[in-house]
């Protein structure tokens, strides 16, 4: 989370936002029914100790974090909660009728290759707005990686980079893979970049396009880390439900990648 808070700051945001820092203590999941009766007391008054103490930690930790921000921009505030942290984080964002929703990916677990934690997950997949999942520290967001697939969806990622970022402050690559069995001529993939370029140029940046072969999701993953990107932007389909999830390469893109990630919905 301080890792979010950093690269908020660090961001060339078109416009002054208004940020919320939100902290959630998670609730015990155990339930009181699978506690025996002699100790469902004493274990209540622990467990609402324990809580209190969590609050008045958080309190303390969103004021720091408040005062970081308020450096740079004015409309700062806290809120503290308690409640399951990725539900809590999602019904926030839908009250709020929030724009971005920004938290660390802390990339538990023993598989190698799995970069986000179960929150991480939860909230990538079912939020209601664009999430950007900070995965290391940047010292800046100059150098972005943005797929794309053909679709209106990737197309208008491009587009929305203008909403997001200073014109002059980044430099996107558009990066298509063809992985299709059969390689196109090199007049058509000169073809294909050009149109590519085209689009960054029309969204009002200085960038390249660049198309190459292979497994998406893989040559995606292998290039933002070969680059050593400050950011990877993908695009959501704004499914519902489990298909919300926006296809397996995004999400595998978003799983794996060794760069902070901004999924782009709306």
């Amino acid at each position: 989370s301080d890792w979010a808070v950093d690269l908020l700051l660090k961001l060339p945001l078109a416009e002054p936002p208004r940020v919320t820092i939100l902290h959630v203590v998670d609730l015990d999941p155990r339930t009181l029914h699978l506690i025996s009766p002699p100790l469902a007391r004493p274990y209540t008054i622990e467990l609402r100790k324990r809580i209190d103490r969590s609050v008045t930690e958080a309190e303390r930790y969103t004021a720091r974090a408040a005062d970081r921000i308020r450096r740079r921009w004015n409309d700062v505030r806290t809120v503290v909660e308690t409640g399951f942290v990725a539900n809590a984080i999602i019904a926030k964002a839908k009250a709020e009728r929030a724009d971005l929703i920004m938290l660390g990916a802390r990339g538990l677990g023993e598989v190698k290759g799995v970069l986000l934690g179960s929150v991480s997950q939860k909230v990538a997949a079912y939020a209601p707005c664009s999430v950007l999942l900070v995965k290391k520290i940047v010292r800046r967001v100059t150098n972005v990686l943005v797929p794309v697939d053909g679709s209106r969806y990737s197309r208008g990622v491009v587009t929305s980079l203008r909403s997001y970022f200073l014109p002059d402050t980044i430099q996107p690559t558009i990066l298509f893979v063809w992985e299709y069995p059969l390689r196109p001529p090199p007049p058509s993939v000169s073809a294909l970049q050009a149109n590519y370029q085209k689009m960054i140029v029309k969204a009002g940046f200085q960038g390249n396009a660049l198309v190459v072969f292979g497994r998406a999701a893989q040559r995606i993953v292998e290039i933002a880390n070969s680059t050593n990107v400050d950011l990877v932007v993908v695009g959501s389909r704004g499914l519902t439900g489990v298909k919300r999830f926006w296809g397996s390469v995004s999400r595998k893109v978003t799983m794996d990648s060794p760069a902070s990630v901004l999924i782009v919905r709306r």
